[in-house]
């Protein structure tokens, strides 16, 4: 297989993105771009269960429906510049897994030689039937140079390399995943990671693992644990469908609702707007 050249266009939604975001996406590790995050006054004390959350987006309208068809996030209300969102217990994309998301494709190329090898790698370290988490974990072990790459490289160059930020860490998951008939699909969003300084947000992207009962959310870049990390939320926008040689232009789907900025209404927000 090789690569086509339409990641250039992914590269320069990126860097777009990155200019509106105001910060440069190097700068954030493993992360696409900082978003960011201003908080409405609320009460002392963590985020409750289910919060709202005003996304700042550069086509309100096209916004809304991604939010719409994803099924993961409620729309509140769309204005002209931004919509409203409301997160509460579901935090994967609505559709059910599909044949595709068990099979090889341009992108999760599974069947190169540099996949097998990584697997046998994880079937040496955990066994031939890794939980999903364990895929995560081995992910992020794997890829031991954390580096913003600017493009959506192939699983088996990832393999290969063994560098590249949370795209390169989500399609390698995926190559993995499927290679043991797990079906597994990317997804491309923003992160919120609520901590004892404030809500931190980024472009980001992860996996959605199919469990046999629903699906389950892995993340190879997730932050690391301890007491400045209160909670980690998932706004899933889209999956990556197109796995062709053209999936860039599918991923260019995600600079409609790419926020530049996001603002933390907390709950029952919409009384007070």
């Amino acid at each position: 297989m090789h690569r086509s050249n339409g990641h250039r266009l992914w590269l320069t939604a990126l860097l777009a993105a990155s200019l509106i975001g105001g910060l440069a996406a190097a700068q954030t590790g493993t992360y696409l771009f900082v978003i960011p995050v201003e908080e409405a006054p609320r009460k002392e004390g963590p985020l409750g269960e289910v919060i709202d959350v005003e996304l700042h987006v550069p086509d309100a309208a096209t916004a809304a429906e991604i939010v719409e068809e994803g099924g993961a996030l409620e729309l509140l209300r769309q204005q002209e510049d931004r919509v409203i969102v409301r997160l509460g217990d579901r935090a994967t994309l609505a559709a059910p897994p599909e044949a595709g998301h068990r099979a090889e494709s341009f992108v999760v190329d599974f069947g190169e030689t540099p996949v097998r090898q990584a697997l046998d790698e994880l079937r040496e370290s955990v066994g031939d039937a890794p939980l999903p988490e364990a895929l995560g974990n081995f992910v992020a072990r794997y890829i031991d140079d954390k580096s913003y790459l600017g493009n959506f490289e192939l699983a088996s160059k990832v393999a290969a390399t063994r560098s590249g930020d949370c795209t390169e860490h989500a399609v390698l998951l995926a190559a993995l995943a499927r290679a043991q008939d797990l079906p597994a699909r990317v997804i491309v969003g923003v992160v919120l990671i609520e901590t004892s300084n404030g809500t931190h947000a980024f472009g980001h992207a992860w996996n959605e693992v199919h469990s046999g009962e629903s699906w389950q959310i892995v993340d190879a870049t997730k932050p690391a644990g301890g007491p400045a990390v209160v909670r980690v939320r998932y706004l899933p926008f889209i999956a990556l469908e197109n796995e062709g040689p053209g999936y860039a232009m599918d991923l260019m789907r995600i600079a409609a609702i790419q926020p530049s900025k996001i603002t933390l209404l907390g709950s029952a927000s919409l009384d007070a707007i």
